[in-house]
């Protein structure tokens, strides 16, 4: 499942990334990869496990606590896998 749509650099100034910068010098961003990621939720079925695909978002959602959506945010952009086993 490739990560789309999200260009690290543009989120440069968003508040919790400058914070990580300037309180701990990591570049979070840095972290990020642009590069497409592997199919895992296909690979993970043609294994014999059945998955469940989330946002970061979603679970907030669910439980009213957790990540909040930020505009362009690259956190909007990773998915959670949940698999187990069939």
């Amino acid at each position: 499942m490739a990560r789309t749509g999200v260009d690290p650099a543009a989120q440069r100034d968003f508040p919790v990334y400058a914070a990580v910068r300037e309180r701990l010098g990591i570049d979070l961003l840095a972290l990020f990869s642009t590069e497409p990621r592997p199919d895992s939720v296909a690979d993970l079925g043609d294994r014999g496990w059945s998955t469940t695909v989330h946002t970061p978002f979603d679970f907030t959602g669910r439980y009213g606590d957790g990540l909040r959506r930020v505009r362009d945010d690259a956190v909007a952009a990773n998915r959670w896998i949940l698999a187990v086993r069939s």
